[in-house]
């Protein structure tokens, strides 16, 4: 499903986790056993990624990046929401990449520093270098291809990245908010609202 991306996962990734408890460590600390399981578990969905035509530069930056958070983690209640985040985030990403095969390599690597920087403020002057483009090419090129000015593509990637945390995490709607670099809670729901057609709570809670 990976590999696919096929979004409609859910219900066989939960029929999967009653066949195995995960990697077969045998250690009297459940938390690093845990934490072994996670880590191997990514780096296979990593592996599937690339072969579904996810980036490797992504695919391994992403992995190293939960692996890192899985390390991090102090109790099984901070690991636990880890693997389904991760699962999704990749699953989502590769199914982004196998429906617009048509984006040219520069545009291609726009969408993916995005992706890889939705904790930070992004704006199309930071873009430009990445590609080598003028601001007012690339800004143009852009909507050309994905029928988005780049802002709002922005914005929609950032709502696709907490509708991931609101379902997976505990984080408040403030600290999503925060993590994703949006200006204020009110701002955010706003834009999740305009998006989704729900606010943050509503769509955690249906």
């Amino acid at each position: 499903m990976v590999r696919t991306g096929d979004l409609n996962y859910k219900q066989a990734l939960s029929n999967s986790m009653t066949l195995s408890a995960g990697v077969p460590v045998h250690s009297d600390d459940a938390l690093r056993q845990s934490k072994i399981s996670v880590i191997v578990f990514t780096s296979l969905v990593c592996r599937a990624a690339i072969e579904g035509g996810l980036s490797p530069e992504e695919a391994y930056a992403l992995g190293d990046s939960y692996i890192q958070a899985a390390e991090s983690a102090k109790t099984l209640d901070d690991l636990n929401p880890l693997s389904l985040m991760m699962y999704d985030d990749f699953i989502r990403r590769v199914h982004k990449c196998r429906t617009n095969p048509k984006l040219s390599r520069p545009v291609q690597q726009c969408v993916d520093y995005i992706e890889m920087h939705l904790d930070q403020k992004i704006r199309a002057s930071d873009l430009a270098p990445v590609v080598g483009y003028t601001e007012y090419y690339l800004t143009h090129k852009f909507k050309a291809e994905t029928g988005l000015c780049i802002n709002d593509y922005i914005k929609f990637a950032k709502i696709e990245r907490a509708k991931v945390l609101l379902k997976s995490t505990d984080q408040t709607v403030q600290e999503i908010a925060a993590s994703l670099c949006f200006s204020t809670r009110n701002y955010f729901s706003r834009v999740f609202l305009a998006v989704t057609g729900q606010t943050p709570i509503q769509y955690r809670e249906g």
